[in-house]
């Protein structure tokens, strides 16, 4: 049996961008996908969007998707400790695929900003899936 130890073609050249959330919030961002017939991919770049416009700067990731799959069986599911660290327990993984410059301008931003792209990813999935905060 020999092992792959490569990207499929379609994650060649990208880098994954994911956050390790409440159940409730992820529950949230599928339905939001589901019932605005996007993909997690789309929510997850609007989310990141939403971030980079809250800190004053244009947003940079697309919000189209070429290759629509949805994922309707495997849903991911909660975390506890026979399957996840410590930290990751409790929690559901929301996350999608990016094309590798644009995971380097949120790193970019999540260091000027002094959070990490998972705080970046959650603060901006929160922000979409309850409006913005009130100042």
């Amino acid at each position: 049996m020999k092992l792959k130890n490569k990207l499929p073609p379609s994650r060649q050249g990208k880098q994954q961008v994911i956050a390790y959330v409440e159940p409730a919030l992820a529950e949230r961002v599928h339905q939001k996908a589901e019932n605005e017939g996007k993909t997690t991919t789309e929510v997850v770049a609007e989310a990141l969007n939403s971030y980079f416009v809250a800190e004053g700067r244009a947003p940079v990731f697309p919000l189209g998707h070429l290759r629509i799959v949805r994922r309707r069986k495997g849903v991911s599911k909660v975390r506890n400790s026979s399957n996840a660290p410590a930290c990751r327990s409790g929690t559901r993984p929301v996350g999608a695929w990016f094309d590798a410059h644009l995971v380097k301008m949120a790193t970019d931003l999540a260091s000027e900003t002094g959070v990490s792209k998972q705080e970046m990813l959650t603060q901006g999935l929160k922000n979409i899936v309850s409006g913005p905060t009130p100042a």
